[in-house]
């Protein structure tokens, strides 16, 4: 089963303001807002991703060029490296390397929470 994108908001918001808690009670505010500060631009680039999706989409269906989805694909990518890298040089690695991974751990949550689900059932 694909994740949904409220599944993934929810779970990647949630694993954001655990790993933020955790991270400022067990070293300091700076690194709690590295990892805050970049699992937030790994999220709005999520929502980005969608967008550009569906327009992508919806030019081909009316039959026009996708350029602008690609052009905006490409500004996307820039934001998100160009972010990261901000954040890197201003705050921990390790912080925003742990903000910036809640998306991939909310993803394989959600699909092994998944598989199991099967398993259940085929078991049934």
């Amino acid at each position: 089963m694909t994740p949904t994108l409220r599944q993934l908001l929810t779970l990647s918001s949630t694993l954001v303001v655990v790993g933020t808690t955790v991270m400022g009670l067990t070293t300091n505010l700076e690194s709690a807002l590295g990892v805050a500060l970049s699992g937030g631009l790994v999220l709005l680039n999520l929502v980005l991703w969608i967008v550009v999706g569906r327009h992508a989409v919806a030019a081909v269906r009316a039959g026009r060029p996708a350029a602008l989805a690609g052009v905006f694909y490409v500004g996307k990518l820039a934001l998100l490296v160009g972010g990261l890298w901000l954040l890197s040089s201003h705050f921990p690695p390790a912080a925003v390397l742990t903000g910036a991974s809640v998306l991939v751990a909310s993803t394989l949550m959600v699909a092994l929470s998944s598989s199991l689900a099967a398993l259940r059932v085929a078991e049934a």
